[in-house]
C-alpha cells in the first residue's frame, strides 16, 4: 500500500479494491428473470385457457355446468324435445328438427355468432359481465324476460 500526504492508503496497482468496480460487470440478483418468467407464465396461462374454453364449449354440459335457472330451463326443455316432447321454445325446436335428420347441436353453435373476432370479442364481453352480475348477486334468474322488458306502447 502506498500512503498519501492525507494518511489516505492506495491499493496496490493490481488489485480490485479500486479502481476494478470500473471494469468488472455489475452483479446481478437471479430475481431478474422473476418478472419475465411471470409475465411468460401469465400468458401461457391465458393461452391455455382460452383454448380449453373454445374447446370445451363444444360440450352441453360444459356450459349448463355454469349457467343457472334461465339457461338449465332451456337446456332441459331442449332434451326433452329430442326425447319427444313438444318443443316449447325455439332453441327446443331447433334442438328436435335437427337431431330429428340425424345431426347434433350444440348451445355455443348459436350463442357465438358467426365465429368473427367480433362476435367473438362481444362473446367474451357479454360472458364476463355475466359472471360479474353473478356475482354480485344481480343476475336475473326470470325464465321468459322478453315480456318483461318490452316497451309500453
Amino acid at each position: 500500500m502506498r500512503t498519501i500526504g492525507d494518511e489516505y492508503e492506495l491499493p496496490d496497482e493490481g488489485s480490485d479494491e479500486y479502481g476494478g468496480w470500473l471494469w468488472r460487470k455489475p452483479r446481478r440478483s437471479p430475481l431478474r428473470w422473476l418478472v419475465p418468467l411471470l409475465l411468460v407464465l401469465i400468458l401461457a396461462a391465458g393461452v391455455y385457457g382460452t383454448l380449453r374454453v373454445n374447446s370445451e364449449q363444444q360440450s352441453d354440459m360444459f356450459c349448463i355446468g355454469c349457467h343457472r335457472p334461465p339457461e338449465q330451463t332451456y337446456y332441459d326443455r331442449a332434451t326433452s324435445s329430442v326425447a319427444g316432447a313438444l318443443a316449447v321454445d325455439l332453441a327446443s325446436f331447433h334442438y328436435q328438427q335437427i337431431h330429428g335428420a340425424g345431426n347434433t347441436l350444440h348451445c355455443i353453435e348459436c350463442h357465438q355468432g358467426n365465429g368473427s373476432l367480433g362476435h367473438r370479442i362481444d362473446l367474451l364481453t357479454l360472458s364476463a359481465r355475466n359472471a360479474l352480475m353473478w356475482l354480485t348477486s344481480q343476475d336475473d334468474p326470470t325464465i321468459e324476460k322478453g315480456r318483461a322488458y318490452a316497451p309500453h306502447l
